[in-house]
């Protein structure tokens, strides 16, 4: 995702990829044409790693949360505002794929507040 083509030739396709070639395959150009397509992250668990990538990444997903909700019970604004920031996150980790575009979302999301608390909140 952050190296363009034109600099990386050789760049692995994403996932999609082969489900997009399997779907043309199966029903024809025509079904995808035109079309957009997005797979879930549970489907870049199995393809990368199997059913043992989704029992993982299930699990360290569970720890996150875990720890992200006892943010949100903390007495702390900082806190909540970083679960606050952890949700919006959640709805795209679950319903979209592609790692890559999800780190880069989150150093986006996350970058801002913790300059924030270095620089200017007083201790």
């Amino acid at each position: 995702m952050w190296i363009p083509r034109f600099i990386w030739p050789d760049k692995p396709l994403g996932t999609e990829y082969p489900l997009t070639i399997g779907i043309m395959k199966s029903c024809g150009e025509d079904a995808i044409k035109g079309a957009a397509m997005a797979s879930p992250n549970i489907t870049e668990y199995y393809l990368d790693f199997g059913v043992f990538g989704i029992i993982v990444y299930s699990f360290i997903l569970g720890i996150v949360c875990k720890r992200m909700l006892k943010l949100y019970y903390g007495k702390s604004l900082y806190g909540v505002i970083k679960y606050a920031l952890f949700c919006g996150f959640l709805i795209q980790l679950i319903n979209r794929g592609y790692m890559a575009q999800l780190v880069t979302l989150i150093v986006i999301l996350y970058l801002p507040l913790l300059l924030y608390r270095k620089y200017y909140v007083t201790k």
